[in-house]
C-alpha cells in the first residue's frame, strides 16, 4: 500500500478535482434542485473538468451553462460562464475568442457592481496577458495592471487567498505589488 504522505502536490490535486467531479455529478443528478443551482454546479462541473485537462468538454459545459444563464437572464451566471470560457479559451490558445470572453465578462460585473467576481475575471485576463506578451509589449503592461487592479479588490474586500493568488501571479512576471 503506497504511503498517503508521498504523493506528490500534483497527484493531490488530481485525486481531489477527480473526486470534485463525481460529488458533483451526482449531486446534479439529484431531483429537486433549483434551476440556479444547477446551472452553478454545470458551471463547477466544467471548471473542474477544465483543471483536469479536459478542455473540449469543459468547453460544452460552460458554452451550455452560458445559454443556462442566459436564458434564466441571470447576469451574475452569465459573466461567471464568459470568464471560465475565457479561461479554458486562453488554455487553449483562442487568444482572441479568450479576450472577447473576458471582456463581456468585466462589462457585466462592472455593470452590476460586483467587483470580487470583476477582480477574478481581471486576474484570469491579466494573466493571459503577461503570459502570451513579451514583456515590454502593451498587453503585456495591461495584463501586469489588470493583475494589481484586481489585487487591490482582494485586499479592500479582504479576500485573503485571492491576494495569494494574485500576487504569486505578479511575482511569476516580475512585477512589483503597489500596496494598498
Amino acid at each position: 500500500m503506497k504511503d498517503e504522505t508521498s504523493a506528490s502536490p500534483i497527484h493531490d490535486r488530481m485525486l481531489v478535482l477527480r473526486r470534485a467531479k463525481k460529488s458533483l455529478q451526482h449531486a446534479l443528478n439529484r431531483e429537486g434542485l433549483f434551476a440556479e443551482t444547477k446551472t452553478e454546479g454545470r458551471l463547477a462541473l466544467a471548471k473542474v473538468n477544465w483543471l483536469l485537462g479536459d478542455l473540449d468538454l469543459a468547453y460544452q459545459q460552460a458554452t451550455q451553462t452560458l445559454e443556462e444563464a442566459r436564458q434564466s437572464e441571470s447576469m451574475r451566471l452569465v459573466a461567471r460562464s464568459q470568464r471560465i470560457l475565457g479561461g479554458i479559451l486562453a488554455t487553449q490558445q483562442q487568444v482572441g475568442k479568450a479576450a472577447q470572453c473576458f471582456d463581456q465578462a468585466l462589462k457585466i460585473l462592472h455593470k452590476c457592481g460586483m467587483r470580487l467576481e470583476e477582480a477574478r475575471a481581471l486576474q484570469a485576463y491579466g494573466e493571459m496577458l503577461v503570459q502570451r506578451d513579451e514583456s515590454v509589449g502593451k498587453d503585456y503592461q495591461r495584463g501586469v495592471e489588470y493583475l494589481q487592479e484586481a489585487r487591490q479588490v482582494f485586499v479592500t474586500c479582504k479576500a485573503v487567498m485571492d491576494v495569494k493568488l494574485v500576487e504569486r501571479a505578479l511575482e511569476r512576471c516580475g512585477a512589483t505589488t503597489v500596496q494598498v
